[in-house]
């Protein structure tokens, strides 16, 4: 499950409903996505919260493991991957530079400014410590 449990109400019913799609030992879970507190305030937080295209359900990483455990998922690896994501982020600003005064068509232009907006709320609410981005891999256990 990639990048989309933070935007799931109910997130206890869908770690059950993944477990129970697990064959014991067998298949791996892996889950990504972004962890916050629901006490969580800052500035970056509201902003990118504000840009979602769907509302957004607090959850943080301790929750999540507790989740895991609870429902039978041996977690093999629990990262914080926050600053890898946000310096991943970083290389698009790259390409961003390469394309620095060519010209591109109108609507090609405003997708850019959209996108290059989105990205930095991404990355200033990761900066902050507030948002976090969680790698989780585990197994059914046996």
């Amino acid at each position: 499950m990639r990048e989309v449990l933070y935007t799931m109400e109910d997130k206890e019913t869908v770690v059950a409903k993944m477990y129970d799609s697990l064959k014991e030992g067998e298949a791996y879970l892996v889950i990504t996505g972004f962890l916050f507190d629901e006490d969580a305030e800052s500035e970056e937080l509201t902003a990118w919260k504000e840009v979602q295209p769907n509302p957004v359900y607090p959850w943080t990483a301790e929750t999540l493991k507790s989740s895991l455990v609870s429902h039978g998922v041996l977690a093999r690896v629990t990262e914080d991957e926050s600053e890898r994501y946000s310096e991943m982020i970083r290389g698009w600003a790259g390409y961003l530079n390469e394309i620095i005064g060519k010209s591109v068509n109108e609507a090609f232009g405003r997708q850019l400014v959209h996108e290059a907006q989105y990205w930095l709320l991404l990355t200033s609410a990761l900066d902050s410590g507030v948002l976090k981005y969680y790698r989780v891999e585990g197994v059914k256990k046996s």
